[in-house]
C-alpha cells in the first residue's frame, strides 16, 4: 500500500511540475503554435514523459556521477523542447530552462533535507509513551 500511494505521490508531482512549467514559460514566451487553443499544454505532456521515462529507464543514486549525467540529459531534452516548442530570444530560452530546472533541483533537495532532518528530530521512542 505505501508503494502505491509513493507512486501515486510521483506521479502527481510529476504532472504539477509539468503545469508549472507550462505556466512559467507561457509568463515569458508565447508558443511557435498559437493557433491552436491547447498547444500551451505540449510542454506539459513532454515534461511527464521525459520524467516518466528517465526515472524507469535511468535509476540513479543520489551520489553519483550518474545522476549529474541524468542532469545534463534532462537539461538538454528540456532545452529541445523548448527551442522547438517557444518564441524568443536564445539566451531566453537558455535562461528560462535552466532557471525551471535550477528551481526544480533546488526544491527537491530541500524536500530531501527537511524529511531527513524531520527523521532525526522526531525520532519514534515507545519509552516516552
Amino acid at each position: 500500500m505505501y508503494e502505491f500511494f509513493s507512486s501515486l505521490t510521483g506521479i502527481l508531482l510529476i504532472i504539477v511540475q509539468g503545469y508549472y512549467l507550462q505556466w512559467f514559460y507561457g509568463q515569458f514566451m508565447n508558443t511557435k503554435f498559437a493557433g491552436y487553443k491547447k498547444s500551451r499544454y505540449i510542454i506539459i505532456v513532454i515534461w511527464i514523459v521525459m520524467r516518466f521515462i528517465m526515472s524507469h529507464a535511468w535509476v540513479t543514486g543520489y551520489n553519483t556521477i550518474a545522476l549529474q549525467e541524468k542532469w545534463f540529459v534532462t537539461i538538454a531534452l528540456l532545452l529541445i523542447a523548448t527551442f522547438w516548442l517557444y518564441e524568443a530570444d536564445r539566451k531566453q530560452k537558455i535562461f528560462l530552462a535552466v532557471t525551471f530546472f535550477a528551481i526544480n533541483e533546488i526544491s527537491f533537495l530541500l524536500g530531501h533535507m527537511v524529511m531527513e532532518l524531520g527523521q532525526a528530530i522526531f525520532t519514534f521512542s515507545p519509552s516516552v509513551l
